[in-house]
């Protein structure tokens, strides 16, 4: 009996097992189906045809080749085909094998004697025959190509309303969110025109399917997103998905950019929940073995390829959301914000006039357009000029609902806070320097609205429908304040009174630009202008809707009967008060009482007071709040007091820059704007910069133990990309915190400095990870300085000033392959940069400028020579000179290669290794040496003598004119994954001649045979040496360099790419072992550029 009941319940978990796998096959089933409907593929399938012909007289298999040669008849007819399907999986490859085999014999209708003893076919020779081998590999697609095509899916979706509009028209008419407002004129004029020609019905039927389909445009009525869905999806939504049909389209219930939406975010909650990557190959492919089990009733077997399919492209897929997510994040929370701003300065059409305002008591004609011309408006839709942008603001409410649903769904409600108070805070209209109402805000009401609403939301123009709009608290119970406050009050770990005030004070804070935003909408939904008119209606509606809705409930925290210009001066004056209060008691005003210097306080006071200088826009409210942190500081009224209450002083100073930055940003473009003379030199010079004397003299104010100051002031140079200052206050402070943090009595500081010196500690082990970039830039062209810094706070990267001192030859070859002791690095100058050669200018003072940079005895010669032939470009300039003519090289061309020259020195001075005397540790050494480095090469080395090199950091030099791609960082991130370990240069942004090809070298990476420009370049050691020994420049330095690049292919393999006479490379890449042979400057190049040389007067 015992040993029955053991078999049973063996039986019994076995039995339950296979359930569980069945399940989890059923969900990866459905998510691939739900891909298929996106039109996504996990895989990439690739094919490999071979042919053997087997001869009839000995059996024996020849090449494919040999049978064609020898038999004109192989191959001309056709016989029946046999497939065998043989599935093999390669875990090192991570492939799927699919090999195929078709027989096909070639008999021309001749009868087979089987008699083995009688002559074959009476005496005839047979013809041969012919198997072709298929073989399918199935590649595991990256999850940063199915994101993207998951992505490129949900925006066809969107547009679907244009799709159905024209699917009917004889010529179709792809429209781009990038036309510009004449573009737009254009379609809407081609729209009606084509209306005009078609019948009454047909019309009627045309502007129903885009009062169904347009975006905010949900049945009929305006203003309401189209991307929400509802709770369930069936299969039947699910199968009209791909169905181009109108009527069908016409029948779904709901917008197929809706059900496009749900079945992504099914997708992502399936892969995170089974697709897991700690799970081992064997549990993995037991999921799979379930298949050949006992079907119970309703299951299918699935198809032996798409289980393959599953099995291959659903593995290790649990971080798939993680990626969009994390991408989206900072697209939500920085990309927007800074993109809107610079559009809407440049696009006139979305220009507000206060003369362009109707009185909605007149009996006006809305569709009117601004140049008095009537427009065809079909009830219950939008403008046709409106249609890009709508679009486009429906595809960030759909990439918002994703990233915070992702979110929550993961549990991590700190994340979802954190990107709703990211996006109010990057979008916060600036008031006295955005020039609203003229300008748009860039906070979006309906991005807002999707970042809170609840999970199952879908939007209603009607506060009755108030009560649905509910999501239940997250621990138990129902609550009234909706998940972002409940959220907001756990993360300060305690439900006491002081969180809730605090939390409260937060609120209020936070509500501030968002009704600024709103009246700024309200102001221009009055417009009688559609392009206009639309968009703000359409943020005017989610305004309504947010402040009648729960979760949004927090906006009633503060409360405007009007809010006009004054008011917002007042309360946002009143706001900044209460912050400064808390920590400066002196400057309470308004008599409020000061909250307990926690660090929960000080983070609230400094939320506050960012929010309320970001949204006066007071320049120099900003500057007067420092001087008076910094007379605080100097005055030492709390040094000697509460310790706390000082450390709360020192959290508003990082507020203040971010504010600094941000406003001095936008007061930029804003003057650019203004400026009608298209240089912008003269306006950069009235540029001052108020902020960097008080940063340098708190600086001067820190001793190495002052761990708070320490905090505040590396905080304030990461967000204004100061490379430099941040260089030299880790060179001063690190090796202190190091050997503090490694003291073995833990009685010699107390638990909270040591938690603060490990923040410190951390936080400067964090900026390491931001890229150091050097920027050659000339001191008179500040504006340049001031553009490429903007993109620089945009990529979020740390800034230095590219050119060193220059060397003489006799030092650089006295310093080749030298290794570098601490107690010789002198730090000032490794910290400080200097500007670019100035080649306007005699060729007396240039001389000059480079007697006062070069350390040693040396001249000009050293480094440029005096004339250069033009005529070696011949091959790839069609303007160059033809012959043999030297001419002389212009003091600009000397001054621009003296200034490369400069960097490359400045790089080998920041990479060359470290050694330490004594007992001296060389981990602070290292850790300072991540700020001069943009990152570290980690791809296959190219030699094979270097196989076993470790990564190889490099340095970024860019010029002033490049205009930075976008997620430079990220981008650049990746390509240095693929750059081998002992390159010598890799060019970012450049111009490449149409008679220089460039050989495919990875997927990122290309070996150019010639470029012209240096706008940007990585530099490793070994080329920063290889370029320095390589002197002196011949002519200009890019192309001076391009030959470089040419003389690699020097030979045979030149002629085979075709360099010099092809655009393209008419041959593969040459083996790695050839490479090495014949690339004495290993250069690279990015396929795709990370930057470009800005182009304008």
């Amino acid at each position: 009996l015992k040993q029955n009941g053991v078999e049973q319940q063996s039986l019994h978990d076995e039995k339950a097992e296979v359930k569980r796998c069945r399940h989890i096959l059923d969900q990866l089933k459905l998510a691939k189906k739900y891909l298929d409907s996106l039109g996504v593929s996990l895989v990439e399938v690739e094919v490999i045809t071979s042919t053997i012909i087997t001869s009839s007289s000995n059996n024996s298999p020849i090449t494919a080749e040999a049978g064609v040669g020898s038999n004109d008849t192989a191959g001309s007819s056709e016989n029946a085909e046999y497939v065998v399907h043989k599935f093999m999986h390669d875990d090192e490859e991570n492939a799927t094998h699919l090999v195929s085999k078709n027989a096909e014999s070639d008999c021309n209708d001749t009868t087979v004697n089987n008699d083995k003893n009688a002559p074959a076919n009476n005496g005839m020779i047979m013809p041969p025959t012919k198997t072709i081998n298929v073989e399918k590999i199935l590649h595991r697609q990256s999850d940063e190509k199915v994101a993207a095509e998951m992505m490129a899916s949900l925006r066809t979706l969107i547009k679907a309303s244009l799709l159905i509009e024209f699917s009917t028209e004889a010529q179709h008419h792809t429209m781009d969110d990038n036309h510009h407002s004449d573009e737009e004129e254009e379609a809407s004029t081609e729209h009606e025109n084509t209306d005009q020609t078609l019948s009454h019905e047909e019309r009627m039927h045309r502007a129903r399917i885009r009062r169904n389909y347009h975006p905010f445009c949900r049945d009929g009525k305006l203003h309401l997103p189209t991307v929400y869905f509802k709770e369930s999806l069936s299969d039947e939504d699910s199968n009209n998905l791909c169905d181009n049909n109108v009527k069908v389209l016409e029948s779904l219930p709901q917008h197929p950019a809706s059900i496009g939406l749900q079945s992504i975010l099914k997708i992502l909650f399936i892969m995170d929940t089974y697709c897991r990557d700690d799970l081992l190959d064997d549990d993995w492919d037991k999921l799979f073995e379930c298949q050949h089990e006992d079907l119970g009733p309703g299951d299918t077997r699935i198809h032996d390829e798409e289980l393959m399919t599953l099995k291959t492209g659903m593995r290790n897929r649990c971080w798939l959301a993680n990626r969009i997510s994390s991408s989206l994040d900072v697209e939500i929370t920085r990309v927007w914000a800074l993109t809107d701003r610079s559009s809407n300065l440049n696009t006139p059409s979305i220009h507000f006039h206060p003369a362009d305002v109707f009185d909605p008591n007149d009996d006006v004609d809305t569709s009117e357009t601004r140049n008095g011309e009537s427009e065809q408006q079909i009830p219950g839709s939008y403008s046709a000029k409106s249609y890009n942008r709508l679009m486009t603001l429906e595809e960030r409410v759909a990439h918002a609902r994703i990233a915070t649903l992702v979110h929550r769904r993961d549990g991590d409600w700190q994340k979802a806070v954190e990107l709703v108070v990211g996006y109010i805070v990057s979008s916060a209209p600036t008031l006295k320097v955005a020039n609203h109402p003229k300008l748009p805000p860039v906070l979006s009401l309906c991005i807002l609205e999707a970042l809170i609403a609840p999970e199952g939301y879908v939007p209603i123009n009607n506060t009755e429908n108030e009560a649905k709009n509910h999501l239940p608290d997250f621990k138990s119970g129902e609550t009234t304040k909706g998940w972002f406050y409940q959220q907001v009050i756990f993360l300060f770990d305690s439900m006491s009174q002081e969180s809730q005030k605090s939390a409260f004070k937060l609120m209020q804070a936070l509500a501030f630009p968002v009704h600024v935003a709103g009246s700024v909408w309200k102001e221009r939904s009055m417009c009688i202008d559609d392009r206009i008119r639309d968009i703000a209606q359409v943020e005017v509606a989610a305004y309504e809707r947010l402040k009648s809705s729960i979760d949004a409930a927090w906006l009633k925290f503060l409360q405007f009967d009007e809010m006009t210009e004054e008011l917002v001066q007042k309360v946002g004056h009143d706001f900044l008060s209460s912050s400064v209060s808390n920590v400066l008691p002196e400057n309470n005003e308004h008599g409020t009482d000061p909250i307990t210097s926690t660090r929960q306080s000080s983070l609230v006071s400094g939320m506050t007071c960012l929010l309320s200088l970001l949204t006066i826009g007071d320049f120099d409210e900003v500057i007067n709040l420092c001087n008076k942190i910094l007379l605080t500081l100097k005055g030492g009224k709390l040094d000697n007091g509460d310790k706390k209450s000082r450390n709360a002083c020192l959290f508003l100073l990082p507020a203040c820059c971010y504010a600094y930055t941000n406003i001095m940003c936008r007061k930029w473009e804003t003057m650019k704007l203004g400026n009608t003379m298209g240089r912008h030199t003269a306006s950069a010079f009235a540029v001052k910069d108020l902020f960097s004397p008080i940063l340098d003299s708190i600086t001067e104010l820190v001793n190495l133990d002052d761990w708070a100051n320490i905090d505040a002031i590396a905080q304030c140079c990461v967000l204004l990309c100061d490379g430099r200052r941040l260089l030299r206050l880790a060179n001063n402070v690190l090796p202190h915190a190091i050997k503090t943090l490694m003291r073995n009595s833990g009685a010699a500081i107390s638990s909270d400095e040591r938690s603060v010196i490990s923040r410190v500690t951390s936080l400067f082990v964090d900026a390491c990870e931001i890229p150091t970039v050097r920027v050659i830039n000339l001191k008179r062209r500040p504006d340049r300085l001031l553009d490429f810094m903007a993109d620089a706070a945009k990529e979020q990267l740390l800034v230095i000033k590219g050119p060193a001192k220059l060397r003489s030859k006799s030092q650089v070859k006295k310093n080749a392959n030298a290794i570098v002791s601490p107690s010789s690095i002198d730090v000032n100058e490794a910290c400080s940069g200097y500007d670019a050669f100035d080649g306007q200018c005699g060729a007396d003072e240039l001389d000059d400028q480079l007697l006062e940079r070069l350390a040693g005895d040396g001249a000009l010669s050293d480094f440029i020579r005096a004339k250069w032939r033009p005529g070696d470009l011949r091959a790839f300039d069609r303007e160059a000179r033809n012959g043999n003519e030297l001419v002389a090289t212009s003091i600009t061309e000397r001054a621009c290669a003296l200034s490369h020259i400069a960097s490359w020195m400045g790089v080998e001075q920041s990479l060359s290794p470290v050694v330490n005397a004594g007992e001296v540790d060389g981990y602070e050494q290292k850790v300072i040496r991540m700020f001069k480095i943009s990152g570290f090469a980690r791809g296959p080395a190219l030699l094979h003598k270097n196989t076993d090199m470790e990564p190889t950091p490099v340095c970024v030099v860019l010029e002033d004119d490049a205009v930075l791609a976008d997620r430079f960082a990220e981008r650049l991130s990746s390509l240095l994954e693929e750059l081998p370990r002992d390159f010598h240069f890799c060019s970012l942004g450049y111009s490449r001649p149409k008679t220089a090809p460039i050989v495919d070298f990875s997927s990122q990476l290309g070996i150019p045979s010639c470029l012209w420009y240096l706008t940007g370049y990585v530099l490793s050691l070994e080329g920063a040496r290889h370029l320095i020994q390589s002197l002196p420049v011949t002519g200009p330095v890019d192309s001076w360099m391009g030959m470089k690049m040419c003389s690699n292919w020097d030979n045979v393999y030149g002629h085979w790419i075709g360099v010099g006479k092809h655009a393209r490379a008419m041959s593969k890449l040459p083996s790695r072992k050839d490479l090495s042979k014949i690339m004495k400057f290993r250069a690279f190049a990015a396929l795709v550029p990370l930057c470009e040389q800005k182009v304008g007067k």
